[in-house]
């Protein structure tokens, strides 16, 4: 028998995470994404993924099907956020309802990251001009800055801010703010963000949502609606040893890893 993380397209945190683990366990962890490679006897962590395991391997649970398919849609999610009265942005998915102001957003998928297909667009002749049938489009919600928040088990593990690599005065002034755009994560003091804690505990109170789910969290604060806006929740995020430790921690005392 074998504890196995299931990931689908995060193989290299799943892997940082796997190892975190296992040099805490001093017993192997295996990352895989390969359905093949999962036997009936293996205990399965969830890491993104909401691949059907077709034989009797034991899925631990902790963030189950569900809960990953809702965070992958995305616009599915920020329907059930908008509904909680947390406030998020809406998707719409054809031109009956087109752009009344600008800029607004236009996706070309809903599946990338790190900003790929997102693109800013600042009038009706370039919306025409993008635009596709297969796409999504929002409303441009304009934050002052971005935080990605770590929650695990309902408490707040870790804090990052988004901050440009260079030049964080000459901030353009409707910034997409990912990693392909130039932008690192800086960890932060959790205790400077008050309302984040709010936010969180808004997030446990729905029933689909819950306490017991691990996630990172990308939100912005809006200072026009003196409020933060969540953008998404990710259950396979990028990784590194800082926050592998952290998540490694979780899972075992939250599974009792050490006792299967």
């Amino acid at each position: 028998m074998a504890i196995k993380i299931l990931t689908n397209g995060s193989f290299i945190s799943a892997k940082i995470l796997a190892d975190a683990i296992s040099a805490k366990m001093e017993r192997r962890i295996y990352p895989t994404s390969n359905l093949s490679k999962i036997h009936p006897r293996d205990k399965i962590i969830r890491y993104g993924s909401t691949e059907n395991i077709l034989n009797t391997a034991i899925d631990l649970n902790l963030n189950p099907i569900e809960f990953i398919g809702l965070c992958i849609h995305k616009e599915v999610l920020a329907d059930l956020l908008i509904n909680n009265n947390i406030m998020s942005v809406s998707f719409y998915k054809d031109t009956v309802e087109k752009p009344e102001t600008y800029p607004v957003l236009i996706r070309t998928t809903l599946n990338a990251s790190k900003g790929k297909g997102i693109n800013v667009i600042y009038n009706e002749e370039e919306f025409n001009k993008t635009w596709k049938t297969n796409y999504f489009w929002t409303d441009f919600i304009k934050t002052q800055f971005e935080l990605r928040v770590h929650v695990l088990g309902g408490e707040i593990a870790r804090i990052f801010k988004k901050v440009p690599i260079s030049d964080y005065e000459n901030e353009n002034e409707f910034p997409i703010r990912n990693l392909h755009n130039g932008y690192h994560f800086a960890i932060r003091n959790e205790d400077y963000y008050e309302k984040v804690f709010d936010l969180v505990s808004k997030l446990n109170e729905i029933p689909k949502i819950g306490k017991d789910c691990f996630y990172a969290m990308d939100i912005g604060w809006s200072k026009e609606n003196k409020n933060y806006v969540v953008f998404e929740l990710n259950t396979a995020p990028g990784l590194n040893e800082n926050t592998a430790e952290v998540y490694s921690n979780f899972l075992i005392d939250k599974l009792d890893l050490r006792n299967i």
